[in-house]
C-alpha cells in the first residue's frame, strides 16, 4: 500500500487541446438557412430549429428601455458624481462653515 503511494513508473498524462475557429458569418449562415428551412416545412437532419434571437429583442422595441453595459456605466458614474457632491458639500460645511453648524446644534440642543 504505501509503495504504491510514491509509486513513479506512471508517465504523466499530457494536456493536449483541439484548436477551434470559429466562423460569426457560417454562424449566420446556418441559422438563415435553418430558418428558412423550418419556414417552408423542411425538417433539419436532427429536426429541431434553434433561432438565434440574441439582442434581438433590445433592437424590435423602437424607444425601449436599452440595458446596455455602456447605459449601465453612465448611471453608476452619474450617482458616484452625485455622491462625491455631495460629500464635498458636507465637507466643506463641516471645515469652513464649521461654527456655524456647531451653533445650530447648540441651539437645537441647549446643555440642562
Amino acid at each position: 500500500m504505501i509503495g504504491k503511494l510514491f509509486d513513479t513508473s506512471k508517465k504523466p498524462k499530457k494536456f493536449s487541446i483541439g484548436t477551434r475557429y470559429y466562423d460569426k458569418e457560417k454562424e449566420e449562415l446556418e441559422s438563415r438557412k435553418r430558418a428558412i428551412k423550418a419556414e417552408m416545412g423542411i425538417k433539419d437532419e436532427d429536426g429541431k430549429y434553434v433561432p438565434n434571437v440574441k439582442g434581438q429583442f433590445r433592437t424590435a422595441i423602437p424607444g425601449g428601455v436599452s440595458k446596455t453595459a455602456a447605459d449601465e456605466r453612465r448611471k453608476s458614474n452619474r450617482r458616484l458624481f452625485i455622491i462625491f457632491l455631495v460629500l464635498c458639500l458636507i465637507a466643506y460645511a463641516i471645515i469652513f462653515r464649521g461654527d456655524h453648524i456647531a451653533n445650530l446644534f447648540y441651539n437645537l440642543f441647549p446643555n440642562e
